[in-house]
């Protein structure tokens, strides 16, 4: 028969190795996580370089012309901490007439280099970041107020762009679908990424 006592410690001696087993656990992934941030460190500085202009923001829209309009009429110079730089950033209220041509851009996560020139190759990063996307679909809610449409370019990489035309005051919601480019041009097997904007003419 077995005594009361000899449960009791059983049961002690059962706790003691379960709690040494969570500590060896617990011990060994802070030592992989002490590990892992100084590779991290030495392969490249942790980022978030990717700026989404649409709704969900799963596209980023770069300002390549404007007619009928200055620049300052359909964007503004936001600062990019990380980048210590300024870009121009659409904003969501246009005049009438003005004509707008943007290229899209997704986001991919890996390791890419920011600031290179001939002298240097800029520094080394880890994180999201802006691949050039060509433009497959785009649509307006309201054609009478903002039309929109896809402006082909025959270079090389082929990265079509969006015309935007502000006609008219009122609201228009614009609908895009982009394909992602590789590092030559091409269009690769990722899905198309889909999102939307909304504009204002006034």
């Amino acid at each position: 028969m077995v005594r009361l006592s000899d449960r009791v410690r059983r049961s002690r001696d059962a706790g003691r190795l379960l709690f040494g087993r969570r500590a060896a656990s617990c011990t060994a992934y802070m030592c992989l996580m002490t590990l892992a941030l100084p590779l991290l460190n030495g392969c490249g500085r942790v980022a978030d370089d990717f700026r989404g202009d649409t709704v969900a923001g799963r596209i980023q829209l770069d300002v390549e012309g404007v007619e009928n309009a200055a620049i300052d009429d359909v964007s503004e110079l936001r600062l990019l901490t990380h980048q210590r730089a300024y870009q121009s950033v659409l904003i969501p209220t246009w005049p009438v007439g003005a004509e707008v041509t943007v290229s899209a851009s997704v986001a991919e996560f890996g390791m890419y280099r920011r600031g290179g020139g001939w002298i240097s190759r800029g520094d080394l990063f880890v994180g999201r970041h802006a691949v050039w996307a060509t433009t497959i679909q785009v649509s307006s809610s309201n054609p009478e107020i903002l039309f929109a449409q896809i402006e082909l370019q025959g270079e090389s990489p082929a990265r079509n762009r969006v015309r935007l035309s502000a006609r008219a005051p009122g609201t228009a919601r614009i609908s895009l679908s982009v394909q992602a480019l590789d590092a030559a041009g091409r269009v690769t097997a990722e899905a198309p990424v889909e999102d939307s904007m909304t504009i204002t003419v006034r």
